[in-house]
């Protein structure tokens, strides 16, 4: 299993799940989403490019249907800082 750690460079912070979420909001409220559906939406978030840059790393083919999905390809991402 391959480790996916995103830390924005110009603070220094590490992303966390919390703040994954936060981008996110209400966006599986519609259905499955696409990685592209995501990063749509933490953009629309203004959320910062350490997000950004993590939510490009999930699966191409796949479709997540609820939060939880997230955390199944994004394991090693710290809940909180």
């Amino acid at each position: 299993m391959s480790e996916h750690h995103a830390t924005d460079a110009t603070i220094g912070t590490p992303v966390t799940r919390v703040e994954i979420l936060d981008a996110l909001d209400d966006v599986f409220d519609g259905g499955a989403l696409s990685k592209y559906d995501l990063v749509d939406a933490a953009i629309a978030a203004s959320a910062r490019p350490g997000v950004l840059e993590l939510l490009r790393t999930l699966p191409e083919d796949q479709r997540l249907r609820q939060r939880a999905d997230l955390w199944e390809h994004l394991p090693d991402v710290p809940v909180g800082a």
